[in-house]
């Protein structure tokens, strides 16, 4: 029996199927290596955001940083967005929170939310909040330094 595609029609189709496999495993490779800052921001951030008192370690790292920007501008408006909510409020609620922040920070801060952390930190979270402040603040003072 004869099949009725031609042996071109047949090679192209494969060439095809091999192509979109390439395409997909050089999708793979390609992820995007984020910078140490950015990670110890979204880190900071889901410390201060899963602790039991956000307020107050809120305000604690804010004193290590108010003098710099995250680099992240989604971060940088969520943190922005939790001091004035925090001006006042004195109690989180995340329903209220959402409701304060833009629309397009909700992704990000989700991801902060549910960020796992590790479960040494049960009463450690100022403590670790503060470390990570303070090496932000390190890494940024040297950025500056260079830039200058």
């Amino acid at each position: 029996e004869e099949l009725a595609v031609s042996y071109e029609s047949v090679l192209k189709e494969a060439d095809r199927k091999q192509k979109k496999e390439e395409d997909l495993a050089v999708g793979f490779k390609q992820s995007r290596k984020r910078a140490r800052e950015e990670i110890l921001e979204e880190y900071l951030l889901s410390v201060i955001l899963q602790s039991m008192d956000p307020k107050h370690i809120l305000e604690t790292t804010e004193k290590n940083l108010f003098d710099f920007r995250f680099r992240t501008p989604a971060l940088q408006g969520i943190r922005e967005a939790l001091v004035s909510y925090f001006r006042k409020e004195n109690v989180f609620d995340i329903k209220k929170i959402t409701s304060f922040l833009p629309g397009e920070y909700l992704h990000s801060f989700d991801n902060c939310l549910l960020l796992p952390n590790a479960d040494y930190l049960k009463n450690k979270y100022l403590a670790e909040a503060v470390k990570v402040a303070e090496e932000l603040k390190a890494i940024y003072a040297k950025q500056e330094i260079r830039d200058f």
